[in-house]
């Protein structure tokens, strides 16, 4: 999959994103690694921990059928 937005509500919120990619794990049908691209700077570690963890759960927010199993940048 690519270019996945996502509306999830978390703790009285509504956050939105848009995933860059999302890839099949080999020899799985259901393990998915999202992936996400960046064209400016690299963010820190602390905000790159909560970007990942909000994409993790907005992606399995829309596809509850599925497993986060690997984030990347």
């Amino acid at each position: 999959m690519v270019e996945q937005k996502f509306a999830v509500p978390l703790g009285g919120h509504l956050f939105e994103g848009f995933i860059d990619r999302v890839d099949l794990t080999p020899g799985t049908e259901n393990e998915v690694e999202i992936i996400d691209y960046k064209t400016g700077g690299e963010p820190g570690p602390g905000e790159r921990s909560r970007q990942f963890l909000l994409y993790a759960h907005g992606f399995k927010h829309l596809y509850p059928e599925y497993t986060v199993r690997r984030l990347s940048l």
